[in-house]
């Protein structure tokens, strides 16, 4: 289902550098190739974008997905659904973007990266689809 999307997942544990690998990604991919990147980013924490009591957050509570747009940025706050799954919207992003960094999802079924904790020396054995696995000594550009 995910063989022909230009999609990778950046996975490893908190601390293990998957910010700061995908900063550096994003200066590759959009400053000096000039490509049109999305991140798909996973808290397993929850997301925390709108204050309560604001008109979008409010929306959002009544029920609505809200695209909210200013003169800097955008951005969608939608609430998941089973008929339109995370697959389903990568394959709608992949109609307005070259390539799709996926940040977190670890057992999700996509190709992937691990980053290596200190206290690591393998990814775990359920995790799978992993191209590379780059420990945290080396240069992971």
């Amino acid at each position: 289902m995910t063989e022909n999307l230009p999609v990778l997942a950046i996975c490893g544990y908190s601390g293990a550098g998957k910010t700061t690998l995908i900063l550096q990604l994003l200066r590759y991919l959009c400053d000096d190739r000039g490509l049109a990147v999305a991140i798909l980013k996973n808290d397993v924490h929850g997301l925390d974008i709108d204050r309560p009591g604001k008109d979008t957050d409010r929306f959002f509570q009544a029920g609505a997905d809200v695209y909210a747009r200013g003169p800097k940025q955008s951005i969608l706050r939608a609430h998941p659904q089973a008929k339109q799954g995370f697959f389903f919207r990568l394959q709608e992003l992949t109609d307005h973007y070259d390539f799709i960094l996926v940040e977190g999802h670890k057992s999700i079924d996509l190709p992937k990266v691990w980053l290596l904790s200190d206290d690591e020396a393998a990814p775990p054995g359920e995790i799978e689809r992993v191209l590379a696995v780059l420990p945290r000594d080396i240069d992971r550009m």
